[in-house]
């Protein structure tokens, strides 16, 4: 499969895969139904299923970048109680943002026997608060075996949570309040009081980067079908042939289509002075 080189905002590179129209369809779908928790799955399963230990951000930076390369760069807001009924932003701005930002290291607790290491999440959504804090454990070592949280399953998960001592709560709050402190809010979009619009902003540490991921992916729907049922009648094949190939594949053929037409209109004009 083709992948590409990226480098995130934690400053790593990693390649990421290429993802067919069949994965953008379901993406879509996915969000106009509301399905967040499907989201996740399927991004897991599609995009980052070799990338687990990324956190929450690197995996927001990549959908960002994916929904530009395959969607458009623009999105736009519906707005309430605003002299403008909707706002475009560029997701290119956001991700300058993403790239400017200073991520915080992880951390080492210890905790009787315990040696415990918090970080940031790598889950994109939360069921509950406690998933949220727990989420921010990276590694646990007890009797000098260590534990890496990705390469576990939620069930061994939970059996390590029972183990771990009461008093490492208070621990794993504090380090969430630093984490809130230090990262603040991302900022979408600066608030504009001529326009009456208030500024928008995502929290790392909720389901806010999850619900604005699902705004993106919710969006051109309608487009994506008509482009495919255009590309299907004119260009020629099946609609699992359109689903099988990549949104820029798709376009790139569909301009040799568009030019071979313009070709031959022109040289009919040549060959009958009549034909307009």
């Amino acid at each position: 499969m083709f992948d590409f080189p990226l480098i995130l905002p934690s400053g790593n590179k990693v390649r990421v895969p290429e993802i067919t129209n069949q994965d953008v369809y379901a993406l879509m779908k996915f969000c106009v139904f509301n399905d967040i928790e499907g989201f996740e799955k399927y991004v897991n399963n599609v995009i980052f299923n070799h990338l687990p230990s990324l956190s929450i951000i690197d995996k927001f930076y990549i959908l960002l970048f994916l929904r530009v390369i395959y969607l458009g760069e623009e999105i736009t807001f519906s707005l309430k109680e605003s002299f403008t009924d909707k706002l475009n932003v560029s997701l290119n701005v956001i991700l300058e943002k993403f790239e400017q930002l200073t991520l915080p290291p992880n951390e080492l607790v210890v905790v009787d026997n315990f040696s415990i290491e918090l970080g940031m999440p790598t889950q994109l959504y939360f069921n509950t608060i406690d998933e949220l804090y727990f989420s921010l454990l990276r590694s646990v070592t007890f009797d000098n075996v260590k534990i890496d949280f990705d390469s576990i399953t939620e069930k061994e998960k939970q059996k390590i949570y029972e183990l771990l001592p009461s008093k490492f709560i208070q621990e794993l709050q504090r380090f969430y309040t630093s984490l809130i402190n230090t990262l603040g809010n991302l900022v979408v979009f600066e608030e504009n009081k001529t326009f009456n619009v208030d500024e928008i902003s995502v929290n790392f540490l909720s389901n806010q980067p999850c619900f604005f991921v699902k705004q993106l992916y919710s969006q051109d729907i309608n487009s994506f079908l008509e482009f495919m049922y255009q590309f299907v009648n004119k260009v020629g094949g099946s609609f699992n042939d359109f689903l099988k190939l990549s949104i820029n594949d798709c376009k790139i053929i569909f301009n040799f289509y568009v030019d071979e037409v313009k070709k031959q209109n022109d040289e009919l004009k040549k060959q009958s002075p009549k034909f307009k």
